[in-house]
């Protein structure tokens, strides 16, 4: 697994233990009537319909521009984050690795708000 440059996605995928699906409860005052248990599934089932998107030559997603990109990357990292699921780790990296250099380099370019986009994931 290679190591990438930005702090999340190396907190991602230098993580050693994360929160396992099956021990978490729900707290009182977000009861939603919904098992976890059946909640990552669903969660999964989206993470997994939103991989099959992606480029491996690009980096990103084939149906996104480059600020919707930075979404797409930030739901996959906050989905491993919470479930400790590493199946997309090679894809957040080849993320990062594709794409730090683009527009202005640093993920950055001349709108702003797509930066900020950028640094949230």
């Amino acid at each position: 697994m290679s190591k990438v440059p930005l702090a999340r996605a190396s907190s991602f995928l230098a993580a050693d233990s994360v929160i396992a699906p099956e021990s978490t409860q729900a707290h009182p005052a977000y009861e939603t009537g919904v098992h976890p248990r059946q909640s990552f599934t669903d969660v999964r089932h989206g993470v997994d319909s939103l991989a099959g998107f992606f480029n491996e030559q690009t980096g990103l997603c084939d149906t996104t521009r480059w600020w919707t990109a930075a979404n797409a990357l930030t739901a996959t990292i906050d989905y491993a984050l919470a479930t400790g699921d590493h199946h997309y780790a090679k894809q957040i990296a080849n993320t990062y690795t594709k794409n730090l250099t683009a527009g202005n380099g640093n993920f950055t370019n001349t709108y702003i708000d797509d930066t900020g986009y950028w640094a949230l994931a």
